[in-house]
């Protein structure tokens, strides 16, 4: 058909999966059915709508190119782009852009431990060092919630916003706002865990966040400024060696502005 052919080969394993030889060749010949109404529907649309045709070749040649330059950045900076960000770099663009960076919602700072509700031990001990973290107790009490808790968070710099927090305690057995505004110690129960939450600080809505909390916000906005910066400089360097290669030339009448080669 229009000097295009299906041959045995392509419809091998066609209806392989039927039970009955006659299910296997009806399999086969709705196959062959349906490639025949492809091929006349396409020639028909090629027939019929030429400029459209040209168009969408146009579009595919300019997908297939992109795609491809798109693939060979992607590859260079996977081999040549460092993307380790340092603290120093972080905290300057921090203090440079901090008014550019407001909260969405309010967001806390909290330490805690979830605990089998039957679980007694250590308790007056942890309400303390939750209420009084020092050098001296810290490491104890990172000792007992690795030894003890189910789910814990101890440390000093993580900051959550209220969906994260429902996610992981029970925030409707408590007042959240006085909790944080009072940074106050919160123990509650369910019938299965005890809840020990220490409120270290909070930030309301519309003021700027601590740079531990835009912390991976400004590592991507930084590394992606490398990578533009890389990538212009990658297109200067072929130009230029392009260039000096004799490697194209360019035409220009006297109307036209000469062409910029950085």
């Amino acid at each position: 058909m229009y000097d295009e052919y299906l041959y045995p080969s392509d419809v091998a394993g066609v209806g392989s999966g039927a039970l009955r030889p006659e299910d296997s060749l009806l399999a086969v010949r709705k196959y062959i059915e349906s490639w025949v109404r492809h091929k006349l529907m396409l020639r028909m649309a090629e027939e019929y709508l030429p400029q459209e045709q040209q168009q969408m070749q146009q579009r595919l040649r300019d997908y297939q190119e992109s795609l491809l330059i798109y693939l060979y950045e992607h590859s260079l900076l996977q081999q040549k782009l460092d993307t380790t960000i340092a603290p120093q770099e972080l905290e300057a663009y921090y203090e440079e852009h901090k008014n550019s960076f407001q909260l969405k919602q309010p967001i806390v700072q909290l330490r805690y431990l979830v605990l089998d509700v039957q679980q007694t031990a250590e308790l007056d001990s942890i309400r303390q060092w939750l209420r009084r973290p020092n050098a001296y107790n810290q490491p104890k009490l990172e000792g007992i919630a690795a030894d003890l808790a189910i789910r814990y968070d101890v440390g000093e710099s993580r900051w959550y916003n209220k969906e994260d927090l429902w996610a992981f305690l029970p925030v409707d057995l408590f007042d959240l706002e006085q909790a944080y505004l009072n940074r106050s110690l919160v123990e509650v129960s369910d019938s299965a865990f005890r809840y020990l939450i220490r409120f270290l600080d909070y930030r309301n809505k519309g003021m700027t966040p601590p740079l531990e909390f835009v912390r991976d916000e400004i590592s991507l906005i930084l590394v992606n400024k490398r990578k533009t910066a890389f990538l212009q400089q990658l297109h200067r360097d072929m130009l230029q060696q392009a260039q000096r290669n004799n490697h194209f030339q360019i035409y220009l009448t006297d109307t036209i502005a000469p062409f910029p080669v950085p």
